[in-house]
């Protein structure tokens, strides 16, 4: 196992590692975007002041087909670099969300987002007014702009959502203020909230974390368990009130943009950014609630196995299978996910073992940083993948999860042009979760007795709550 833990002098409660004393190892590299600080400033400054650039092709798209050309180029160019710009800045401060300098960073590419949004809010309604001949016309005088056939589609599919210019750039230029329901409650949950530290089965004092809840779940000592989750939801207890209201903040804001935008629901609006028919997600919904006796039926199992009175929240993840605990360091979770995604081809592999090699993977438990996991990155970056490692099967599951979706954006942004270098989130999922097939599919065929195979299973049915 890793070591993720130091000790405090003054006590002997295990406390999570300040961001400084993490060994270079366990985090992202992300002088691949930038060599350092001073160089994302340089690049901030020269994106700084493109408004005028962007706004020079107002209400010229229909001039020729070498202008149109030329001010997609422009929009394509300034799209790279705030990509680049957001994602070093995001990452940064996502690895510490108590670091200032990274949030001042964070703050200013905010402000500069808002500003070419505004600036670039013409651009889509003045290419849904173009006619279907004219493009075509276009397309035919420069071949180029046949690379852009979907995405004039696009735009005309969203054109009766669409609103007047000066419109659409009040709502880019507040843009900012849309966001600040989830940046307060991201600030809230990951910088400013504590958690009560509890014993741990040997009786050794444990800071809680978000990154350590999980872990903690999966105890086999049920007091243990319900001291983790009385320890967090304590906390988030004490804040009721303020989650409500960011919770509720952010309700009216999608409503409004619902509203204004003429959606018949917040449905409605939610699912036409990805052309996903509401139909389709009453089929899902109706898919799984065909299915959920099974899940009653695997709770009521898990019950009687654990031998319980009653059933709680806390009691949902602990293993069911007796004398076997399942431990991994995260270079035993490389080997084991490299081998499970061979069937994947020679092409897939060199590009996991670049993810590897490269750093492209923040595992660090460190204090202050982002809940979950997640991967991201930009058109002219490598992907990156967030996760605090805590040594369990299902971290070596999520790593081979982000991995999925990391993976599948480096393929999409190297086959792909700029327009199309990103996919919805309704396929999104297909990588990340192919991969876990695949893990499981392997450790079932590579494990040496059946207790091993029962704790796969058991992982497995877990992931279905």
């Amino acid at each position: 196992m890793l070591n993720v833990y130091r000790k405090k002098e003054k006590d002997s409660t295990l406390a999570q590692r300040k961001r400084s004393e993490v060994p270079v190892e366990e985090t992202w590299d992300l002088t691949t975007v930038y060599a350092a600080d001073d160089n994302w400033e340089d690049a901030f400054k020269k994106l700084s002041g493109k408004e005028e650039e962007i706004l020079s092709y107002r209400g010229k798209l229909d001039e020729s087909a070498d202008t149109f050309y030329s001010a997609l180029m422009m929009l394509e160019d300034v799209g790279c670099e705030l990509g680049k710009l957001a994602t070093y800045a995001m990452r940064a401060s996502d690895a510490d969300t108590a670091d200032q300098k990274a949030l001042g960073r964070k703050s200013k590419l905010m402000q500069l987002f808002a500003s070419l949004q505004g600036a670039m809010a013409y651009f889509e309604p003045e290419v849904a007014k173009l006619s279907e001949a004219k493009v075509s016309q276009f397309m035919q005088e420069k071949p180029e702009l046949k690379d852009f056939e979907h995405y004039f589609s696009e735009m005309w599919r969203i054109k009766k959502h669409q609103l007047s210019e000066k419109e659409e750039v009040l709502l880019a230029k507040a843009s900012q203020i849309f966001s600040d329901p989830n940046e307060t409650f991201d600030v809230l949950s990951d910088t400013d909230m504590t958690f009560r530290p509890i014993k741990d089965e040997k009786g050794q004092t444990i800071e809680m974390s978000h990154a350590r809840f999980g872990r903690f779940m999966e105890k086999r000592d049920r007091r243990v368990r319900k001291d983790a989750f009385r320890s967090m939801y304590e906390s988030y207890g004490q804040f009721r009130n303020t989650c409500a209201q960011t919770l509720a903040s952010q309700i009216r804001v999608n409503s409004y943009i619902k509203d204004v935008r003429g959606f018949s629901s917040g449905r409605e609006a939610a699912l036409f950014e990805n052309n996903i028919p509401e139909t389709v997600y009453d089929s899902l919904l109706e898919a799984v609630n065909a299915k959920l006796p099974l899940l009653h039926r695997y709770v009521r199992l898990r019950k009687e196995i654990m031998n319980l009175d009653e059933i709680h929240s806390y009691d949902l993840y602990a293993p069911l299978v007796k004398d076997i605990d399942l431990k991994f360091s995260f270079e035993d979770a490389q080997e084991l996910i490299v081998k499970a995604l061979q069937p994947l081809g020679p092409e897939y592999i060199a590009v996991l073992e670049k993810a590897f090699s490269e750093r492209w993977i923040d595992y660090a438990d460190n204090a202050n940083k982002r809940s979950g996991a997640y991967s991201s990155g930009s058109y002219k970056t490598n992907p990156f993948i967030l996760m605090s490692w805590q040594g369990t099967l299902d971290n070596v599951f999520t790593l081979a999860h982000e991995l999925g979706h990391s993976i599948h954006s480096w393929f999409t942004r190297d086959s792909q042009p700029y327009q199309y270098g990103d996919y919805c989130i309704f396929l999104a999922e297909i990588a990340s979760t192919t991969n876990e097939n695949l893990l499981t599919e392997y450790l079932l065929k590579k494990a040496e007795n059946d207790k091993m195979k029962a704790a796969v299973i058991n992982h497995y049915l877990d992931g279905f709550k």
